[in-house]
């Protein structure tokens, strides 16, 4: 088969914590369709995971929507899980208030056209408090103090890149394109990649570059290669070139798709930076 599936409902919770903790994946992940929740109740705080995710042991939400979307159906993932926890699926309409109202105004906050009547959950309780590993989360306006400049750059080439992607949407046919494209990094600035365009045929994840000059050099992070290594074929890399920073004006320059294995093969990565840590003192 080529992957594997949780085995036990402690590698299932870290499956719902990986995918609660990557929000800027949740709409292209989740889609329109009616869909099945793990749920998780730690105090008082709800984590809710996609069942055809969380199935999966040990990967993350950009290998699922890269290699294991489709390697088997929702109703064998669904199965799976009602036998490891040992209980059943309990619909929106039968299950404890509070849960159904955590649910609600979680999905509806990102998804405001999702038919909620339709899903179900199974809950776990977790009875201990579990260490889990958080993925960095970096509250954009922390960032103001720094590189203020290359900050307004790269708001404005997003923004550009936004305005691409609409008319490329309804040059399409695509109506009301507004509400398939997603400002990801005003959501969370640690994502990887600034822009989200979801549609069921094909989902962008867009990481903008933006410079003042036609010079196709910029800095990646690490975060961001390895999250659009991971995407593949569903990363693009948009280059903006700002004619005009006062105006706001520019254009999308240049387009590459699996930015990471293209520019493997034909463009160039150099590290900058070294990871550092300093050791034990010695004896002066």
């Amino acid at each position: 088969m080529g992957y594997k599936f949780i085995e036990n409902e402690l590698e299932l919770i870290q499956s719902v914590v990986e995918f609660f903790d990557k929000p800027e994946f949740w709409k292209a992940t989740i889609g329109n369709a009616p869909r099945y929740f793990v749920h998780i109740k730690n105090k008082n705080q709800h984590y809710f995971g996609l069942s055809k995710f969380c199935a999966f042991k040990n990967i993350t939400v950009e290998e699922y929507i890269t290699n294991y979307r489709y390697k088997t159906n929702g109703g064998n993932t669904q199965k799976h899980i009602a036998k490891t926890v040992g209980r059943g699926w309990i619909s929106r309409q039968k299950i404890d208030s509070e849960v159904r109202k955590a649910f609600d105004k979680w999905i509806l906050k990102f998804h405001p056209n999702y038919t909620i009547e339709n899903a179900s959950f199974i809950t776990i309780l977790q009875s201990r408090e579990e260490k889990h590993k958080r993925s960095k989360f970096i509250d954009p306006k922390a960032l103001e103090e720094k590189l203020q400049l290359q900050r307004e750059i790269g708001f404005i080439g997003e923004q550009i890149a936004i305005d691409y992607e609409l008319n490329r949407l309804r040059s399409c046919g695509v109506k009301n394109a507004k509400n398939y494209i997603e400002h990801t990094s005003k959501i969370n600035s640690s994502a990887g990649f600034d822009i989200c365009c979801s549609l069921i045929e094909e989902n962008r994840f867009i990481e903008v570059k933006s410079s003042l000059n036609k010079s196709l050099e910029f800095f990646i992070t690490e975060n961001e290669y390895k999250t659009l290594e991971q995407l593949g074929d569903n990363a693009f890399l948009y280059f903006v070139h700002i004619s005009d920073l006062s105006k706001k004006k520019g254009m999308v320059l240049h387009i590459i798709k699996n930015p990471i294995k293209d520019l493997k093969t034909k463009g160039s990565l150099k590290p900058v930076a070294y990871k550092a840590i300093i050791g034990k003192k010695k004896s002066l």
